[in-house]
């Protein structure tokens, strides 16, 4: 068959028909397939949207509580210090009972943990620190920032943590809702038990020594800081602030109960309230109201 029959359509045994069939079913299938594509497609941008619907309601719902647990919490912190200052005020004028005084001391530390949490909380593992809410003692417990092995210098690292906390610090500790609370500002220096080449008693001696130098060395260059120089704030720091060096007395024990010497050396700073001399304050006025009414019958 020549080429020429081909192109007229001659030979071949077909119709034109015959060609033009297969070719109508392919332009079928290939409409269904883009069909099912197009559906799919919508299909999916619907599960996105209504996924992004949800992703934006939870999202909404979590704001709302976050919310809610704000202001409940604000509500329940303004009413502490309502009470806490009605409280202070009655031992103030020495009104109080031993369970205002107690009372106090637990709402005093609540709202003091509150505050060194929200001045320090995203700061404090940075620092190598940690706050305990028990105490509120503020613990710096890696000894490789503090110092070095036997020596009472403070580190470089230490001295620029101290200078963005300390002041801090005392801004909040002299604020008027604490500082009549506060006695006593203590830099604890708390050492391991063991030095090298000394018996047990030798050791303890020279990590007294130890301690006790590194505290003040800490105190002397708090005392050093441009912004403690005014005053009215030297004047609180100098009446308040302590240097006490503890030796290996509170040394930290892992979970079996044996020293843990890395976390027994430490610094830390800790607040002593009046509350103590409140109590005998109370109970001196409980003895004398007793011995006057002893001598009235």
């Amino acid at each position: 068959m020549s080429l020429k029959d081909i192109l007229s359509g001659k030979g071949g045994g077909g119709s034109k028909d015959d060609h033009w069939i297969p070719l109508s079913d392919l332009m079928t299938g290939l409409m269904l397939v883009f069909l099912l594509i197009a559906v799919l497609y919508m299909v999916q941008v619907q599960r996105n949207k209504t996924h992004e619907i949800d992703v934006i309601k939870k999202s909404y719902e979590a704001q709302r509580t976050a919310e809610a647990q704000k202001n409940a919490a604000q509500i329940e912190l303004e009413a502490l210090q309502k009470l806490n200052k009605a409280l202070l005020e009655k031992l103030k004028n020495k009104e109080g009972s031993i369970s205002d005084i107690a009372a106090t001391y637990d709402n005093t530390k609540k709202l003091l943990y509150d505050d060194l949490t929200k001045a320090f909380g995203d700061k404090i593992m940075s620092w190598g620190a940690e706050i305990n809410p028990q105490d509120l003692s503020i613990s710096f417990k890696e000894p490789d920032v503090l110092f070095d092995v036997g020596q009472d210098s403070l580190k470089p690292k230490f001295q620029a943590i101290l200078d963005e906390f300390f002041p801090r610090y005392i801004e909040i500790l002299r604020s008027q809702q604490y500082t009549d609370s506060i006695e006593e500002v203590r830099i604890e220096g708390h050492t391991s038990s063991t030095w090298e080449n000394a018996n047990p008693d030798d050791a303890y001696i020279k990590n007294m020594e130890l301690s006790q130098s590194r505290t003040r060395q800490t105190l002397g260059y708090l005392l050093s800081l441009k912004s403690l120089k005014a005053p009215e704030i030297r004047s609180w720091v100098i009446t308040h602030l302590t240097a006490n060096g503890l030796s290996s007395s509170k040394i930290k024990k892992d979970s079996s109960g044996k020293e843990d010497p890395v976390r027994s050396q430490r610094v830390e700073f800790r607040v002593r309230t009046n509350a103590d001399e409140k109590f005998s304050d109370i109970l001196e006025k409980a003895k004398n109201n007793d011995a006057s009414r002893l001598q009235t019958r």
